[in-house]
């Protein structure tokens, strides 16, 4: 599943995208996701902001599939930051299957199968 980020982007979008998302008859807990965050952007979220925003994913990501995994590429310094914060908060919460890259190409390699 590919998610492409443009314009202002804030907690609440990104948590009613993936409630949409889950709402598909074609969802499915084994899809991998890749996060599109190369397009200019801008991302309003606080610490506070994206703490509440992965609390309320958490229980969500949790019917996935094991193994599934998300890869988010972002190459402005400010949505790379960002992302990693996010990919952080997500291990506070056991949720390990997040990791951030600069590029698609390096994103890709994480998500090909044939390199798990």
């Amino acid at each position: 599943v590919t998610i492409t980020c443009r314009g202002l982007i804030t907690p609440e979008d990104n948590l009613a995208t993936y409630l949409c998302y889950l709402d598909d008859p074609q969802a499915c807990p084994t899809h991998d996701y890749l996060v599109d965050l190369s397009d200019p952007i801008e991302i309003d979220s606080s610490y506070a902001r994206m703490q509440t925003m992965v609390s309320r994913l958490t229980p969500l990501y949790a019917n996935r599939a094991p193994g599934a995994l998300t890869a988010i590429f972002a190459s402005s310094d400010m949505a790379f930051g960002l992302a990693r914060m996010y990919a952080s908060l997500n291990a506070v919460h056991g949720m390990e299957n997040v990791s951030v890259f600069r590029t698609k190409p390096e994103a890709l390699a994480f998500l090909d199968r044939q390199s798990r």
